[in-house]
């Protein structure tokens, strides 16, 4: 999540593709471990953190295509 949230800062008015892309990976992870965790010690805050970044990964944009 705390590269989640520094590269979130990085984010300017021009939308570089690739921190774009590197927001997003860290997102996925963030919401992998929260799932992960949450089998684990199923407290209410995994849930949160799973579907607030989940809002901002669908706000990024739709996810690329493989080539």
């Amino acid at each position: 999540m705390g590269r989640a949230l520094e590269l979130s800062s990085k984010i300017g008015p021009d939308w570089d593709a690739d921190i774009i892309h590197d927001l997003r990976v860290a997102l996925r992870r963030s919401r992998t471990m929260a799932e992960a965790l949450n089998d684990v010690n199923p407290a209410r805050g995994w849930k949160k953190i799973k579907k607030s970044s989940g809002e901002l990964f669908h706000a990024l944009g739709p996810s690329a295509t493989p080539r």
